[in-house]
């Protein structure tokens, strides 16, 4: 990953790291015709895709924001435990999903 410039300039809201995280498990189209009826053919053809992750029990909204906040704090190069992270309030959303909230091991008490 390269690494992020700040600009010179008057005090501002800057981006310092970026984190990002995805579950484990790839499903390819052809697993995915064995369940349904489809093949990697048709699916590659209509929308491109060859593959796609499925997340299990272990992969909520909220330990994936965690995992990809912690990676992106350690790509600033900030201490977590000195850090403070902030947040974005809820925007309004169309759909009912839940919104992440302050929650990793050196920020929960």
């Amino acid at each position: 990953m390269s690494k992020i410039q700040l600009s010179q300039g008057a005090a501002a809201t800057r981006i310092l790291g970026i984190g990002s995280t995805q579950p484990e498990r790839v499903v390819t189209n052809d697993e995915l015709s064995t369940i349904m009826d489809t093949n990697d053919q048709w699916i590659r053809e209509r929308v491109g895709i060859a593959e796609r992750r499925f997340g299990d029990e272990k992969d909520t909204v909220v330990s994936m924001a965690v995992e990809a906040g912690s990676k992106a704090i350690a790509a600033a190069g900030l201490d977590p435990p000195t850090s403070t992270p902030c947040w974005s309030p809820p925007a309004p959303r169309p759909c009912r999903s839940p919104t992440p909230r302050p929650r990793s091991p050196s920020w929960s008490g």
